[in-house]
Order: structure tokens, then C-alpha cells, then sequence
């Protein structure tokens, strides 16, 4: 259902993300992701199965953010915090992610450089979509609005 694949806009965006320079706090990574991850598994019903697809991409862009700031202690709390409650699909990705953990790792990693490089394909339905809308206007999160816009492109169904 989702993918990741180049665009124009992709081509054009640069390595590093713009998150890199935001000013949020390393609290606010967990605190961010885990308010999404409670959203989807326990708040938005019928659309639990679209929104789900949203977790993984998240979660990497969080990690792959937290090495290139240089906070690999923060970046492996929110590994251990998190990774463990992903779909087992991800298994493989998750544990050669777990070997990223300086920005020389970042750079030498094929998988890094696709989160980094590539919008996440997703799609889903208009009530998926403007319940994910919804849901980012009230956490008011910085970083998963960026995360959203920078990171993933949503088509409807």
C-alpha cells in the first residue's frame, strides 16, 4: 500500500532535513511520536488500518533526525521506546536501522539515504486523511507536521 519512490520535488530537496534546524527538544520526539502512535492504535476507528502505514516513516524520520543532530543517546531511547511495537514486516529495515547511530553511519547507509531522500508514498481516504489533518492541528507537534509535509506524499483513494 505504501511506497517509496522519487519525484521531481524529491530530486530537488535536500540530504539533510529541515528538522535538522527546527528547534523542538528531544522530549518532544517522544512525546510526538507516541501521542501519533496512541492516536491511530487507540482513537481514530475505522481508520486505524489507513493511518497505521503513517507509524514506521515516522518513526525512521525521528530516528534518522535524532542521529543527525548528533544525539544518538536520545536517538536510541527512542528506538528502544518504540521500534519493538512496530509491525514485525519491518523487522529486517529495524534492525540494520539499529546500526545507524553516528552521522557516519547516516551517510553510509542505503536505507538512510532513501527515508532521507524520498517522500513516503501513502494512500488513503478522505476521512483518514482529514482525520490525520485533525489530529495534527490539535497535538499542535512541530516535528510531525514537518515530518508529514517534508516526508510523506498522500494521494486519496
Amino acid at each position: 500500500m505504501a511506497a517509496m519512490q522519487s519525484t521531481e520535488n524529491d530530486i530537488t530537496r535536500p540530504h539533510v532535513s529541515m528538522m535538522c534546524a527546527m528547534e523542538y527538544s528531544t522530549n518532544e520526539c517522544h512525546q510526538s511520536y507516541k501521542k501519533l502512535s496512541d492516536f491511530i492504535r487507540e482513537g481514530c476507528g475505522q481508520c486505524r488500518c489507513e493511518l497505521i502505514q503513517l507509524l514506521y516513516p515516522t518513526f525512521v524520520n525521528i530516528y534518522l533526525d535524532l542521529i543527525a543532530r548528533g544525539v544518538s543517546a536520545v536517538a536510541t531511547s527512542f528506538y528502544d521506546n518504540f521500534a519493538a511495537k512496530l509491525d514485525s514486516s519491518n523487522q529486517d529495515e529495524l534492525k540494520e536501522l539499529s546500526g545507524v547511530v553516528t552521522a557516519n553511519d547516516l551517510a553510509s547507509s542505503p536505507l538512510a539515504e532513501k527515508f532521507r531522500s524520498h517522500r513516503y508514498h501513502i494512500k488513503m481516504s478522505d476521512t483518514a486523511f482529514h482525520s490525520l489533518m485533525h489530529f495534527l492541528q490539535t497535538c499542535k507537534s512541530s516535528l510531525l507536521l514537518t515530518i508529514v509535509q517534508e516526508h510523506f506524499a498522500i494521494e486519496g483513494l
